[in-house]
């Protein structure tokens, strides 16, 4: 929980915040009345109780005026990052962190920290420092506050040393390089310590009492934005890593107010908004500027304070606006009828057929119990992780150790041999980048589990999730109204953070010969009905029995068995297209896979061909 949803949390509580902290004031006409921050009794420090300025509070003899979490502290005597922390014990908000997560396929990821041994301070009047002060238009007194040093790289020459601390400050966890003079193409030469954990740039710089901080996409402006009198941090590999973010999230949650300066430009926009989305938007604002970036601003504009303070104050969150003229959806409305983006057109499956894994949508899996619809979502899964996809699964039926010896035989194509535990380990590894799983068998409500799972979404960049199943989520069978506002809140889930597969159990039928339909789902005729895809797994235990009973010697018979399908796949319920496809799956046992055709072979995701 950040900042800014901890102070509207205790703004909602001011009344009892007062009668902690100010036990000598009164109630009266809407406001605690008390004399001072000490508890003095008297009548010139004022705080409001109610309605949308609950929390703010006022010494006239003082003249001093804040927020609730400003009278915290002055009460309290802290800085805000230890009255924050108070506070959330007082709340009785609990940090999280990674307790709830396990990652079942490999070992945590050793990091190896940089040395500085050919690194050296940053001379006044030495090649580094005449680039940043003189070029580069960076005051000394900033370059010294972000400690940049210096080296004499072999091949590149004088080079800038810009060292990115763990939030604490202590310790150097990662250096970034940039060299002084460009390649023979004008381009700039920079690169970064290996196997380093990413932290932003400039948590050095950073205050107990800092409750705002900027974000850019270069160190150099961030050390140009810091020279305006606004703490920043830089992004330490580029636009596309967010690595970063992980490493960075509990300590960027004590911010209220996060203001993104990434660069005027296509991949600044798209790095902006996953930023916002996975920090929160609500405390996420997008500072827009007349050029490309802050330091061009200063060294080709004569930017400065004063056109920076006006730019802060312009701007506004990424939230999309509430209400919109029909116009401004051309350009999605053509999308729709023809799209090109990756969250528009969606992943495909693993089984040929007329449906696409799309942003936005929850699709309901339903079959007989042992009939392989857990298996074949996994599947699913799988094949989205070998689009890029990252994808969080609360198995609440199997324990993560099984789900992973499944995804290893589906990876694979095979069943490991025992002489193959070196490839099994890397087939590991590669799935431990795209999956993370909520380390839980039994019951778990729901109200537990969406929080969990946006965690996933924002802090480890997670698009697919699988919540197996309906029964598990602490929803009692006959309680409609329950099931219905959890599908609700799945739909909404998903057009915020991707797509949720969720497992939902059908009614006891007469046998298991009969495929059961949309109208066989277990529970509230509302679950069908809100879910954007319904999906029916069925298990052809005919064939099974008919094998087991043919003649061993009757090669034509069994021949024709073996070719009927082992199961069928049946959409009936497609809400972008409307088409229901019905697809025969045939299951190859060493994989795990269910293929289109007894003729077709088993994927092989690791190692990819």
């Amino acid at each position: 929980m950040n900042a800014a949803e901890i102070k509207a949390m205790l703004a909602s509580r001011a009344l009892d915040v007062c009668k902690l902290l100010l036990s000598n004031g009164i109630e009266k006409g809407g406001e605690w009345i008390c004399g001072d921050v000490n508890n003095n009794a008297g009548s010139s420090l004022k705080v409001r109780l109610k309605g949308p300025k609950a929390g703010l509070w006022a010494d006239f003899a003082a003249n001093k005026q804040g927020d609730i979490i400003g009278l915290w502290m002055e009460c309290k005597g802290h800085d805000f990052v230890s009255a924050l922390r108070e506070i959330k014990g007082w709340l009785g908000i609990e940090d999280r962190g990674d307790r709830k997560f396990a990652r079942p396929f490999a070992t945590e990821r050793k990091f190896v920290r940089p040395t500085l041994d050919k690194v050296t301070p940053m001379e006044s009047g030495g090649a580094v420092f005449d680039y940043l002060t003189k070029e580069r238009c960076i005051p000394a007194a900033v370059l010294r506050a972000y400690e940049v040093g210096q080296m004499n790289h072999g091949s590149h020459g004088a080079t800038c040393v810009f060292p990115a601390h763990e939030p604490t400050g202590k310790a150097v966890d990662l250096i970034k390089f940039l060299a002084v003079e460009r390649d023979n193409d004008g381009k700039k030469r920079a690169w970064s310590t290996a196997d380093s954990r990413d932290h932003l740039i400039g948590w050095k710089t950073v205050q107990p009492n800092d409750r705002e901080i900027c974000i850019t996409e270069g160190e150099i402006d961030a050390f140009t934005v810091a020279s305006w009198g606004t703490r920043a941090l830089s992004i330490p590999r580029g636009v596309k890593a967010f690595d970063w973010i992980e490493h960075d999230y509990e300590a960027l949650e004590r911010f209220e107010r996060i203001l993104i300066c990434t660069d005027m430009d296509s991949e600044g926009n798209a790095c902006a908004e996953q930023i916002a989305q996975r920090l929160g938007r609500t405390r996420c604002y997008r500072v827009t500027l007349p050029m490309k970036d802050a330091n061009e601003g200063l060294m080709h504009f004569d930017m400065g304070r004063e056109q920076w303070q006006a730019a802060v104050a312009e701007a506004r969150t990424l939230d999309p606006d509430t209400l919109r003229s029909i116009g401004d959806f051309a350009a999605d409305a053509w999308e729709a009828l023809h799209p090109t983006s990756e969250r528009a057109i969606g992943t495909e499956p693993p089984i040929a057929m007329p449906w696409r894994c799309r942003h936005g949508e929850v699709t309901l899996w339903s079959g007989i119990n042992g009939h392989g619809k857990s298996q074949l979502l996994m599947q699913f899964a799988l094949h989205d992780a070998s689009q890029g996809q990252n994808v969080c699964v609360a198995s609440l039926e199997m324990p993560g150790a099984k789900i992973a010896a499944q995804l290893v035989r589906m990876t694979m194509g095979k069943m490991p041999a025992k002489t193959e535990e070196q490839p099994t380990q890397q087939a590991l590894q590669w799935l431990a980048q795209h999956f993370w799983m909520i380390d839980r068998v039994g019951v778990m409500p729901w109200r537990e589990l969406l929080p969990i799972m946006e965690y996933a979404a924002k802090r480890y960049g997670c698009t697919r999730f699988v919540i197996d199943s309906l029964v598990r989520c602490g929803i009692g069978e006959e309680d409609y109204d329950q099931q219905k506002e959890f599908v609700g809140a799945l739909t909404t889930f998903a057009g915020k953070f991707g797509h949720v597969h969720i497992v939902a159990h059908p009614r006891k039928g007469q046998d298991e010969a009969q495929v059961p339909g949309k109208m066989d789902v277990r529970g509230s005729g509302t679950l069908a009905d809100l879910v954007h895809n319904g999906f029916t797994v069925w298990r052809n235990k005919d064939k099974e029995q008919r094998l087991q009973m043919v003649n061993p010697n009757d090669i034509q018979t069994r021949f024709a068995l073996d070719k009927a399908k082992d199961g069928q796949l049946t959409v009936w319920k497609q809400r972008e297209g409307g088409e229901e496809p019905i697809r025969g799956l045939w299951l190859h046992k060493p994989s795990q896979q269910f293929l289109d055709s007894p003729e077709y072979k088993p994927r092989i995701y690791f190692p990819a061909k």
